[in-house]
């Protein structure tokens, strides 16, 4: 008798029932922790370009209404009109899709001032 339950313990722990799942729990991780790696860099390769794009049009905006472009601008969708450093943080922070646009940080300049000719920052 206790050699057929020592045959079946003996039996019982040989078997490699549960192998499968332990080695598909491994690769499963190893899987799952790639794949979300990929989605995170495209999410922050993506937000780059959304920062540079608006990046981009900040300063076309600022150099389209320098100094000479006329009275200063009621709204940042104002054309013919003066942009303020208010005006161009507003544009900039309407072009930034999906970020939370009050942690975007916009701090532009004019070089040596608003004057034709002066870099826009």
């Amino acid at each position: 008798m206790f050699r057929s339950c020592r045959r079946e313990v003996q039996r019982a722990l040989s078997e490699e029932g549960g192998s499968n799942l332990v080695a598909f729990a491994m690769v499963a991780i190893v899987f799952f922790m790639i794949t979300l790696g990929a989605v995170e860099f495209s999410r922050a390769i993506y937000y780059y370009n959304i920062i540079s794009n608006a990046t981009r049009d900040g300063v076309r905006y600022a150099v389209v209404r320098g100094s000479s472009s006329g009275p200063a601008c009621g709204t940042w969708s104002s054309a013919k009109c003066m942009a303020s450093t208010t005006d161009v943080q507003d544009y900039v922070r309407s072009r930034v899709p999906g970020l939370n646009a009050a942690s975007v940080t916009v701090t532009p300049t004019w070089t040596p001032n608003k004057a034709p000719g002066s870099v826009v920052q």
